[in-house]
């Protein structure tokens, strides 16, 4: 299947080898390479960790009693037991929560390796982030016919939105971004037909209480975060040398269309941008006070290319509620999907070659829901948009670098495609810049939906509020071309309805609604039968006939186990019934589509598209639809445990104390000697049932905390504590929309979903009759998580135990004696709590000379060592 072309034949040869010359120089290298797992394990040294008897050594070879005498020499003899009691950690440990390295919101990009030892690194345009300005032969590109971004143009058919009258005059788009340098040359064009003069904007001023006039083209600038609204421009080394992502966005959607200049012009040139400057500083961003400012101002589309950490529709939530209010007050918001890929595609198992980036269009294992999209992007009004390159035919392709949708309860997102990889747009002082991410592909369309509001207030002026909103995003996305592979679709999952076709945006007089009130279907757990109630918007005066397709039928994921590429295979069983020809009268016309299953296998995702081909050949209109046959609960949330003999999926689920050191491996002085190897491989050699810790506040394993790794985002995680008799004794945490594990584009890491302290146990419970939280007995407690689902279904609650021996009794080591004849000295030692593990040691240390050994598994065992 190939997408239709929206291109004319002018020659622009000339402008995608420049682009493509530009992508090759300005391309960052980056690889991964693996760590093997080396036999350190075996190595003679030993660290002592946990505090020991203290012997006394004497002439005779016997051994007594610490009542050492003033004239005799005390050494200490150490057995170390993995729950570390009363010891103070010694050295720099290997926390396996220890900070995230201080990023951009930007991922490193990886090539995909074809092997774990490959040290071969290979180029990769990096999401969201600038490729440079500095290298940019911009005289050159300047000498020739057309702009450097007419690329992207042709990739979004903007010249046909322009032909037919459409620049954004009379429209203000708001941006909200990390600043913006209004002295920018392209920004110097005053608008031909601004919404806002001077005065008008001064009188919102003075109603507002702040904000700034700087330009016909920017009438308004605020920073919603430090109030400093003199302080608009990003003005740090990196945005002044590399580039300014606010500033980037702000020319994607306004670049002035210079007659005597054009190196790059915005998709809706004569638009007055309004400007927020979001930089995040006070904790979360400020969108949400950005999008209220924005919709009082008077702006008509906001675009929005940051996010915040929530994954699932709540109009409790600041974003969406803001977000609702633009709607209702027709303002159109556009926001980038982010860049986190497919959420199966995770930093690797290890022990098993991963020959994907993490973060892409590949993964590990096939998930039940494989989204990635954070608020503000998930909200149901907004028209969330993914990436794609901008080259034509067999080159086109998605960026492998776009989140993927659905939502937790499979509700389908993102909406459309627009060009997001190797965008060229304005940077601070005069300059340009190249970037890459769904940063870039908002802003664009952004510029689009400009055009189309345009349009509407021209064309249909009764349209108002949120129905004017439901318009233009219908016009949007049903007028999107959806790509495919070969002859099979790509997932609506990754392209929503597909890329973005601005000309027929303008043009088109029917568009698509679902009984949502969005463009796509949202089919949720579906059965045998499954209606698809379509309405059709006529906002002409005439009939509008259209001949119906399904393209192919439906569709389902399948995952390559050697490529780790997911792609869609048709459901041969299963078929759409419908009228072949509608016609559509003005206003609005309901029509249903019927989906039928027969004898398919339950489980497995059901997607597609329905496609209207028009009978006078202007432009097609699509709808996506994603369904889930079988049980949405049959998947286990939880990961499995690092130790499992089946590599997990994710990570591994584990613990550690305060810090960082695993628990069930053995002590931290013994473990200290494996501090080189990777997290994923210490994790890995946990003994189940010796996960062990000891709360009695010597600042050493006085706490357990979790990492567990969710394939979902849940409702609900709660943590229960039980005694050996399974009782529960403690709630320790109840958290509510917990986030899935999966490769962030922000850490650059595969996070956990409890990398939190509310999930830590102090080995405490409290106690009604003194009214304290006191320590609990040593013994046998479990740790269990009970999480529930967001979708219903027999496993919507789902837990998950791990045994937890709370240990705050020292070993022994008893018996000791001195052979002069074979110059060793034999003992026996033995625990009775968590006991030693396989990579347990203890040391002895006499006259400053400290001699290793190993601590067999058991609970009482015999000790010779060899004196040298």
């Amino acid at each position: 299947m190939k997408g239709k072309s929206n291109y004319n034949s002018i020659d622009y040869s000339y402008v995608f080898s420049a682009k493509k010359k530009l992508e090759l120089e300005h391309s960052k290298k980056s690889a991964t390479n693996f760590g093997r797992m080396k036999n350190k394990w075996t190595a003679a040294a030993a660290i002592a960790l946990a505090s020991g008897s203290v012997v006394l050594f004497v002439p005779t070879g016997n051994a007594q009693a610490a009542e050492a005498d003033a004239s005799v020499k005390t050494e200490k003899v150490e057995t170390n037991k993995q729950a570390d009691q009363n010891v103070a950690a010694e050295g720099d440990a290997n926390k396996a929560d220890g900070a995230v390295a201080d990023q951009e919101q930007q991922k490193q990009a990886q090539q995909p390796l074809q092997d774990e030892d490959d040290d071969d690194q290979t180029d990769q345009d990096t999401p969201d982030q600038p490729v440079g300005q500095d290298d940019l032969d911009e005289d050159y590109y300047k000498s020739q016919d057309q702009p450097v971004n007419t690329p992207d143009h042709i990739k979004g058919n903007v010249q046909d939105a322009w032909d037919q009258g459409y620049k954004g005059e009379g429209i203000a788009v708001a941006v909200i971004d990390s600043g913006v340098d209004p002295s920018h040359k392209d920004f110097q064009t005053a608008p031909t037909n601004p919404k806002f003069s001077k005065e008008d904007m001064e009188k919102i001023i003075k109603k507002l209480g702040h904000g700034r006039y700087v330009s016909p083209k920017f009438p308004y600038v605020h920073d919603v975060d430090t109030g400093d609204d003199d302080g608009i421009k990003e003005n740090t080394e990196k945005a002044n040398t590399e580039g300014s992502h606010g500033q980037h966005a702000a020319g994607i959607i306004g670049h002035a269309d210079n007659q005597n200049d054009k190196y790059v012009v915005g998709i809706a040139p004569e638009a007055q941008l309004i400007f927020f400057k979001d930089i995040g500083i006070n904790g979360d961003n400020q969108i949400a006070a950005g999008i209220y400012d924005a919709v009082k101002v008077g702006a008509d589309v906001i675009s929005i290319s940051l996010d915040n950490n929530l994954y699932v529709q709540d109009l409790g939530d600041a974003d969406q509620k803001a977000i609702q209010y633009a709607t209702d007050h027709g303002v159109v918001v556009s926001i980038a999907a982010s860049n986190d890929g497919n959420s199966a595609s995770v930093d690797g198992v290890w022990g098993k070659k991963r020959i994907y980036s993490p973060g892409s269009d590949a993964g590990n294992y096939q998930p039940f829901n494989s989204g990635t999209i954070p608020t503000p992007a998930l909200s149901k009004n907004a028209i969330t948009v993914a990436a794609e390159n901008s080259a034509i035919g067999e080159h086109n392709e998605i960026g492998w670098f776009t989140s993927w949708g659905p939502l937790p309860d499979f509700t389908l997102k993102p909406d459309v495609l627009a060009p997001g990889v190797g965008v060229i747009s304005t940077a601070n002082n005069n300059r340009y810049a190249m970037m890459n991410g769904t940063s870039m592909a908002a802003p664009f369309t952004s510029g689009v939906a400009a055009l189309v509001v345009q349009r509407l207030k021209e064309t249909n002026p009764n349209l108002k509020g949120a129905a004017l909103v439901q318009a233009v995003k219908g016009l949007i996305t049903s007028t999107a071309t959806p790509w495919g592979q070969g002859d099979n679709i790509i997932s609506p999952r990754q392209q929503g309805a597909g890329e973005i076709n601005s000309g027929a945006a303008t043009k088109l007089q029917v568009y698509i609604t679902t009984e949502d009130g969005t463009s796509v279907l949202s089919l949720h757990n579906i059965q045998n039968t499954t209606k698809l109630n379509l309405i059709f918007h006529n906002l002409s005066d005439q009939a509008q006939t259209y001949t119906f397709d399904d393209m192919g039928g439906a569709y389902t994921e399948q995952h390559d186990s050697e490529t780790e590429k997911f792609s869609d295979t048709p459901l041969t069983d299963a078929q759409i019934s419908g009228d072949n020809v509608i016609t559509i009268a003005p206003n609005t016309t309901k029509i249903t589509y019927t989906l039928n299953l027969n004898n398919i296998k339950k489980n497995q995702i059901v997607e597609g598209y329905l496609h209207f081909s028009d009978s006078n050949q202007q432009a097609d209109l699509v709808v996506p639809y994603l369904g889930y046959y079988g049980d949405m609960t049959n998947e286990d949330v939880l990961d499995r445990d690092a130790n499992d003999k089946e590599d997990p999926d994710i990570a591994g689920n584990y613990f550690t104390n305060e810090d960082g050191y695993v628990r069930g491996v053995a002590d931290e002085y013994s473990m200290d000697q494996l501090s080189d190897e990777n997290q994923q491989q210490v994790t890995k050699l946990y003994e189940s049932g010796r996960v062990a810790f000891s709360p009695n506040d010597d600042s050493t394993s006085d706490i357990v905390m979790p990492f567990a790794f969710l394939k979902q985002n849940i409702k609900d995680l709660k943590v229960e504590i039980l005694n050996d008799k399974g009782e529960v004794i403690r709630i320790v945490a109840d958290a509510h929309d917990v986030a899935k594990s999966f490769h962030s584009g922000e850490d650059n890491e595969t996070s956990s979903s409890t990398k939190d302290e509310k999930y830590e146990w102090d080995g405490k419970i409290y106690n009604k009759k003194t009214g304290e939280m006191e320590v609990v007995p040593d013994g046998q407690y479990t740790y269990r998580f009970v999480a529930t689902l967001y979708n219903k279904g027999e496993h919507q609650v789902q837990t998950h135990d791990t045994p937890i021996i709370i240990d705050t009794t020292k070993p022994v080591i008893d018996k000791i004696a001195y052979n002069k004849q074979t110059n060793t000295i034999s003992g026996t030692y033995h625990d009775t709590g968590a006991g030693f593990t396989d990579y347990s040691y203890g040391t002895v240390t006499i006259n400053d000379k400290t001699f290793g050994f190993k601590l067999n598994y058991g609970n009482q065992n015999n000790l010779i060592i060899p004196i040298k």
